[in-house]
């Protein structure tokens, strides 16, 4: 089985559910949100090589009915369809879903005409390997097509291992108090700080909830998981006089992860996740 959690820069909730309509007509979608402060979505697809496939030609056909060029939001982003993440998921290998993440790409700049980016282990530049580089990189490290269009930009297309995409929302409008905690965050994991290992952040400003957040990728899981990144964040944001709102999931999380949040949370002392029903 095989993941895919594409990225739309946009919130409209109809387009989403019009993607998703037509995407369920051959593949499972196991989930989708809307965010309108970031101006994303993002929708959760599983299925076999072929069903991926179909599923993310879908997501491409509807990159014209975004326009990047008048997008508004908190999140970064360089596409209106931005990031196709292409996860093994049980037996399928990283090899295959590297090869499934080049002929998506192949398929986007010919059929679409939607320059690409490969990263992660489907790169083919070292430049291009993490997101965040990428989006610093202007469009000069494209891997296929040239400068993009304003409207569609142009999108990463990858292989990786599963993440949880997990946000907590502090009780304040102070967005430098957001940054400097996902500051840290990031220095932590660069330096190799097992706390924080795997880890990506970065502070944002909810505007139009008059609050700020901290959102995380999380990388490595069976390492540092949510319930450390949001006991980190829940302190630092408490030595600024700042109570943690709420926090969210995007996406998928193994199950395995909430057994291993339970066991933490209340601290029991022989917890057996096959006891979870």
């Amino acid at each position: 089985m095989i993941q895919s959690a594409v990225n739309f820069s946009t919130s409209d909730i109809s387009l989403v559910k019009k993607i998703v309509n037509k995407i369920e007509c051959f593949a499972k979608v196991c989930d989708y949100s809307c965010d309108i402060d970031h101006n994303r979505s993002v929708i959760t697809i599983v299925g076999s090589r072929e069903e991926i496939l179909y599923a993310v030609k879908v997501c491409g056909e509807y990159a014209e009915e975004i326009d990047l060029s008048k997008h508004k939001g908190a999140h970064p982003r360089m596409g209106s369809v931005d990031v196709v993440p292409i996860v093994p998921l049980r037996d399928e290998t990283m090899e295959t879903c590297v090869d499934i993440a080049h002929l998506v790409g192949k398929l986007f700049w010919e059929e679409f005409h939607i320059p690409v980016f490969f990263y992660e282990e489907a790169c083919l530049k070292e430049e291009n390997r993490y997101l965040e580089n990428v989006r610093k990189s202007e469009y000069k490290t494209l891997d296929l097509g040239s400068k993009p269009d304003l409207k569609r930009g142009a999108t990463c297309i990858g292989a990786r291992c599963p993440l949880i995409a997990y946000n907590v929302n502090l009780d304040t409008d102070n967005v430098k108090i957001a940054k400097i905690i996902a500051k840290e965050i990031r220095d932590m994991r660069k330096a190799g700080n097992p706390k924080m290992y795997g880890v990506k952040s970065m502070g944002l400003d909810l505007e139009k909830q008059n609050i700020v957040q901290v959102t995380t990728n999380i990388t490595r899981p069976h390492i540092v998981g949510p319930f450390e990144v949001f006991s980190y964040i829940k302190k630092r944001a408490k030595d600024f006089g700042v109570e943690v709102k709420e926090s969210e999931l995007i996406g998928e999380m193994p199950l395995e992860t909430c057994g291993d949040i339970v066991k933490k949370a209340l601290k029991f002392r022989d917890f057996d996740f096959k006891r979870m029903i």
